[in-house]
């Protein structure tokens, strides 16, 4: 649970001490000097730490009856079945103000952390960085010399880019894969479903390629047939011609 959510946390307090048997709760509290923040906008890192999927949310209830995982299992993730969560960064361009819909990582929250500060460096944005929710996407011939970055937003007003270290990667590509673990354990995800669609994707294949090649025989047969009939009604057609002319 975290702070934010102050009325979640109380609920799940209380449900964790009436419940006869042993009970956790992981509650975030963060230490707001470890920070590049200030003290009064401590609320600010419960936001970010669920937006950034840095901390998940979820309940288990062992006593569920059930004997699968994902209906003893609940998440309070928003926006669970996406990798990223989007917010809205505004920032201004030539005197404008703009609007963009930013995914967030791990690496936005890493990037408040002052312990982590070392792992970002400013950099000029150019055609070969590219946003950390994309780049983990790639694979790593895919990614080549392509850089990293995070956007931040300047006092005034403008857009910061700021490249991200190794370490952080590795640290998101950790993140990413635990929500997908729990979205599995959840039930969100499985892969006997994906198996099932391919192969019965692969009988459909089989099943209209011999459809296929049946209709194809069918009309291959009757196309014969018309030319074969053709061909001996012509042959009668130019036979009667020539005993009309021959005067028989």
């Amino acid at each position: 649970a975290t702070l934010d959510h102050r009325e979640n946390l109380y609920k799940k307090l209380i449900r964790s001490l009436s419940y006869n048997g042993n009970s956790i709760v992981s509650v975030l509290t963060p230490d707001v000097k470890l920070f590049d923040i200030h003290p009064s906008n401590w609320m600010q890192l419960s936001v970010l730490a669920e937006s950034s999927r840095a901390f998940l949310q979820w309940t288990f209830e062992p006593e569920n009856p059930s004997e699968s995982i994902a209906s003893k299992l609940s998440t309070e993730i928003k926006d669970i079945g996406q990798d990223f969560q989007h917010v809205k960064l505004e920032f201004k361009e030539d005197g404008n103000s703009k609007k963009i819909d930013y995914p967030l990582t791990w690496a936005d929250w890493a990037y408040m952390v002052n312990g982590y500060k070392k792992d970002f460096t400013p950099i000029e944005n150019s055609g070969n960085t590219v946003l950390v929710s994309e780049y983990l996407k790639l694979n790593s011939k895919e990614r080549g010399s392509k850089v990293p970055v995070i956007m931040r937003v300047g006092v005034e007003g403008e857009v910061q880019y700021y490249k991200v270290g190794p370490t952080i990667i590795d640290a998101c590509q950790i993140s990413l894969a635990n929500l997908k673990t729990l979205r599995e354990w959840a039930g969100l995800y499985s892969e006997f479903p994906d198996k099932l669609k391919s192969e019965v994707n692969e009988e459909l294949k089989k099943e209209y390629e011999l459809k296929r090649v049946k209709f194809e025989k069918e009309v291959n047969d009757k196309v014969a047939e018309w030319e074969a009939n053709y061909l001996l009604e012509l042959k009668g057609k130019i036979k009667d011609k020539l005993l009309d002319m021959s005067g028989m």
